[in-house]
């Protein structure tokens, strides 16, 4: 699976992995931090793409659809 982490209010919010394959057997692990300020309504989604295991080529196109930093 390939994912993309999308999110609303990217001044207060860090990702330590924003794009990226994740195995279906393994999973991933992924930071999300917060700066402490008053509580809003903000939203975070999770994009997810079958992929297959050599599908660079692939991850290329995603990342110009989902306009990642590469």
């Amino acid at each position: 699976m390939m994912f993309k982490m999308k999110l609303r209010n990217t001044d207060d919010y860090r990702v330590s992995l924003v794009s990226g394959f994740v195995d279906n057997s393994f999973g991933a692990n992924i930071e999300v931090m917060r700066k402490s300020r008053a509580p809003r309504n903000d939203r975070m989604a999770v994009q997810l793409v079958p992929a297959p295991q050599d599908a660079t080529e692939l991850y290329s196109e995603m990342c110009e659809m989902w306009k990642c930093a590469q």
